[in-house]
């Protein structure tokens, strides 16, 4: 897959409140390019853990040098057994076409019941498929469009009330 655009990094960032302390977590970071983002953005009390099932991803993960980021060499699947704590912010650019119903299902209720209330769960991807996935747990989603990405992307922002 293309990395992500600085379009759609932009666009992704204009959901968050940056002048608040956030614990931030994301699913399949790739090289980083919107964990770089966050990271230049977030506070400096904000953590941020990627959790990335390609080795030579993390490898590229690991020269951040930041202690704000932990990085994770494991499956989001696993996210209940990673993550202790409630976090604000999840993200994921997982493609979920190529995930089983059931996986899609239980991704999406674990990261339900790790988010913090009020906090929200954004997916992007290059399917609007998860939408309804995500509104089954979450009720209302909202949906962009990225069309300046290649291919164009949606990003979906999912918030727990």
């Amino acid at each position: 897959m293309a990395p992500t655009s600085q379009f759609a990094v932009r666009k992704i960032c204009r959901y968050i409140d940056f002048s608040q302390d956030h614990a931030f977590v994301e699913y399949g970071p790739g090289d980083g390019v919107l964990s770089k983002a966050i990271l230049a953005r977030m506070s400096p009390q904000s953590s941020f853990v990627g959790i990335e099932t390609n080795y030579g991803f993390i490898k590229e993960l690991e020269k951040i040098s930041d202690p704000r980021f932990t990085a994770i060499h494991d499956s989001a699947e696993n996210v209940s057994n990673i993550i202790r704590h409630p976090a604000d912010i999840f993200f994921s650019s997982i493609p979920c076409t190529f995930l089983s119903q059931s996986a899609r299902r239980n991704l999406i209720r674990n990261t339900f019941d790790l988010l913090a209330p009020g906090g929200m769960f954004i997916v992007f991807q290059y399917s609007p498929l998860m939408k309804r996935h995500l509104e089954e747990t979450f009720g209302n989603v909202q949906l962009s469009l990225v069309p300046l990405n290649v291919p164009t992307m949606f990003i979906m922002v999912a918030r727990k009330n």
